[in-house]
């Protein structure tokens, strides 16, 4: 009967089809394997207009990836899309990453980072305090918070932060 089970979960793993071809493991480990190394060819400084988001997308179009796959996928194509200056797909994709897994620390840590590169600082500092929330040791976090909690109060939008942080 076990040996029933496991061909079974094999025939359904890799018989599973997407756009009329099967989807095997081994293609399923190959997207994500592309997602996540362009993220790491990202760190490298690499030409925007050489990344791809493809194994990202393919990996999103799975409607077996798990949650934590999905939230990892759309990390990195945020990524991809921030590095490329495509700010507003990128706030999406952290946002739904932060949907599937919210203590996503990464996540709300580059939401932070796009929100202070917007001049959005109540955005960019509840981000960044949700981040702090999830992992207080990044010594270096505290102080950009710290930093933009200073241009809040030099700026008008300080008294809406106060007004949402006392609605909490």
């Amino acid at each position: 009967m076990k040996k029933f089970y496991s061909c079974l979960l094999a025939f359904l793993v890799n018989s599973y089809s997407y756009a009329g071809s099967p989807l095997t493991l081994d293609m399923f480990n190959a997207y994500q394997a592309q997602c996540f190394e362009q993220t790491q060819r990202v760190e490298q400084n690499v030409a925007p207009e050489t990344l791809s988001v493809r194994g990202c997308n393919m990996l999103l179009r799975n409607t077996w990836t798990s949650r934590y796959n999905q939230s990892a996928a759309y990390l990195n194509r945020g990524i991809v899309f921030q590095y490329k200056g495509m700010h507003s797909e990128a706030i999406r994709d952290f946002v739904r990453a932060i949907k599937r897994e919210p203590n996503n620390y990464s996540a709300h840590l580059a939401l932070g980072q796009i929100f202070l590169t917007q001049e959005n600082y109540v955005k960019s500092v509840y981000h960044f305090e949700r981040a702090l929330s999830i992992d207080d040791s990044d010594l270096r976090l505290k102080s950009k918070r710290e930093y933009v909690l200073q241009l809040l109060k030099d700026n008008t939008n300080y008294m809406a932060y106060l007004d949402n942080s006392r609605a909490k």
